[in-house]
């Protein structure tokens, strides 16, 4: 996995704690308060660079698994979360075949 090139933007939660928001491409308070481009790619900072703009916290960030495949997949992934319970980690394998 590698750095992900849009760079994240958090706001603060009901306990005060930042929670992830949205991605943070073309925004302008970025931009205008770092002095970067908002074509910036995010993947040219060092990974957990912040920047505090104001009431927003904007990170670069390391792309996740499930960032990348999509909520489709969040049943798959509960079930395989139980079967993990059930059975342990070294027991559980999921074999996907994608046909064109």
């Amino acid at each position: 996995m590698r750095v992900d090139a849009r760079i994240h933007r958090y706001i603060r939660g009901a306990d005060n704690a930042w929670v992830y928001h949205s991605k943070a491409g073309q925004d302008p308070a970025w931009a205008g308060a770092t002095g970067h481009s908002l074509e910036q790619d995010g993947s040219a900072f060092p990974e957990g660079t912040e920047w505090l703009v104001g009431d927003r916290l904007y990170r670069v960030e390391r792309l996740r698994c499930r960032d990348v495949i999509g909520g489709e997949w969040s049943p798959v992934f509960e079930v395989m979360r139980i079967l993990i319970d059930l059975h342990g980690p070294r027991n559980v394998r999921l074999v996907v075949w994608f046909d064109a």
